[in-house]
């Protein structure tokens, strides 16, 4: 199994702004202090097989610093390896680190895995079910009223991405070979784009939460303009009458 541990330099300044989480109102600050952000590459094939990758962070205050983590499984003999050093981790952060927040993009898809993975008591799904779930897709559309994917959420808030985007169609047939050939490795060269791609992802939830406010400034002044530019379209309408 590979793992990787590093540190991460962030500004860890917000401009707090109050999510509704769950009915409360609660400081994106508070979500980004007391969360985990985390994202998997998993494979399903008819029914959730196995997660690949595992990557996850939190961030510490005290050095301004995003403390981020990998497992990654390189054969299939290492799907439960990953998966109770993911059970692990996640119970350490609540129990011992107080954290009481997941933060994911589309994260269902990733739970619906474990879940399905707990069935077969290869996983214990408590460790992520009792953390509160936010969806940030589901945020955006709450306030938005549109589905947006995470690239274009990137695009949006000036984001750069440091890895390149993976063909989903690819990746998952080469996570099929891992889970079928029992001695079937990537190649190094993709090991380490999709490590990247994951770590991307992960990082990416943190910089999008920082800059939550940014999106709803943003949105008030689009707003702003559009509702100026009715106005002179009206008055010039009421001039040429």
């Amino acid at each position: 199994m590979i793992q990787i541990n590093k540190g991460i330099k962030v500004d860890g300044s917000f401009n707090d702004y109050m999510m509704n989480i769950n009915g409360k109102e609660v400081p994106c600050s508070e979500v980004c202090e007391k969360g985990v952000f985390l994202d998997l590459e998993h494979y399903v094939y008819k029914k959730p097989i196995g997660v690949v990758v595992f990557g996850a962070c939190v961030l510490d205050n005290n050095t301004n610093e995003l403390q981020f983590l990998q497992y990654m499984m390189e054969n299939r003999g290492e799907k439960q390896i990953v998966l109770s050093q993911a059970e692990e981790y996640l119970r350490y952060m609540y129990e011992c680190k107080g954290k009481r927040y997941i933060i994911t993009f589309s994260g269902n898809n990733d739970f619906l895995v474990l879940k399905h993975l707990s069935e077969n008591e290869i996983f214990d799904f408590s460790v992520v079910s009792r953390l509160i779930h936010v969806d940030i897709q589901k945020e955006y559309e709450k306030v938005f009223k549109k589905i947006i994917g995470l690239k274009k959420l990137e695009e949006i808030m000036n984001i750069e991405r440091e890895s390149e985007v993976l063909n989903g169609a690819k990746i998952a047939r080469t996570f099929g070979k891992m889970f079928s050939k029992e001695n079937y490795r990537m190649a190094n060269d993709k090991i380490d784009k999709l490590l990247l791609y994951n770590q991307q992802d992960v990082i990416s939830l943190y910089y999008i939460m920082e800059k939550w406010k940014d999106m709803f400034i943003n949105k008030e002044l689009t707003e702003k303009d559009t509702e100026i530019k009715n106005i002179e379209i009206k008055n010039t309408e009421t001039k040429d009458k």
